[in-house]
């Protein structure tokens, strides 16, 4: 999914103090895309012999090209309705929301970070992540591309963010949102909010040092 790994939203989605929900104005942004991609092929359907004639009596034009517009207008009517449908799942698919079920604040996403890493040290940095300890967390900077990947969500607005966990083919590992609330916000805002996006060349210290420990 875009914005949301699959284990990540899985983890986002059973804490007891998240709830989550498709975003109306993001489902009808997908329906209107679909529509019209249905009314372009209403059109062509329906002047589907015009267009073939139309474009056969533009003088200069070849035999292939008089074959190519009765393939094209073909291609148009058989291909339109699964790019609608394409259309309009590719916005469902990515419509779900994360709020705090106490106050209904929207969780956005303020962090996310690629590792490399191996399934012990992703294991010894998530116990860092429990800590809550700001000299443990370290500050991190991502890498173009790693098999673990961690991203923080937060609502500003109450002092409370997570932090999930996930990496690729681990199997039976169960790693829940780190919640960061109250005093533990601040750490969260200095350890990860502030560094999104943050161009990275090296993995930071926090994840040397378990490769150390490893």
């Amino acid at each position: 999914m875009s914005r949301k790994n699959p284990d990540i939203a899985t983890a986002l989605r059973r804490h007891p103090a998240v709830r989550s929900r498709r975003s109306p104005a993001r489902i009808c942004i997908g329906v209107i895309a679909a529509a019209l991609v249905m009314l372009f092929w209403l059109y062509i359907v329906l002047n589907a012999q015009e267009l073939r004639e139309e474009f056969a009596a533009t003088g200069g034009v070849t035999l292939n090209q008089r074959i190519g517009s009765h393939f094209g207008v073909l291609i148009g009517i058989l291909g339109l309705p699964p790019l609608a449908l394409i259309a309009f799942l590719s916005f469902f698919l990515t419509s779900r929301i994360f709020f705090l079920a106490a106050t209904g604040t929207r969780l956005l996403r303020t962090y996310h970070g690629a590792f490399a890493a191996t399934i012990e040290q992703a294991q010894s940095f998530y116990d860092r992540l429990r800590t809550r300890d700001r000299d443990q967390i370290g500050t991190l900077h991502e890498l173009p591309r790693g098999n673990c990947m961690v991203q923080g969500w937060s609502a500003d607005a109450d002092r409370v963010a997570f932090v999930c966990l996930s990496r690729e083919k681990t199997r039976g590992v169960d790693w829940p949102a780190v919640e960061f609330a109250g005093a533990d916000y601040d750490v969260y805002r200095e350890a990860f909010a502030d560094h999104y996006r943050t161009p990275g060349g090296e993995v930071r210290e926090a994840f040397r040092q378990v490769r150390r420990e490893s």
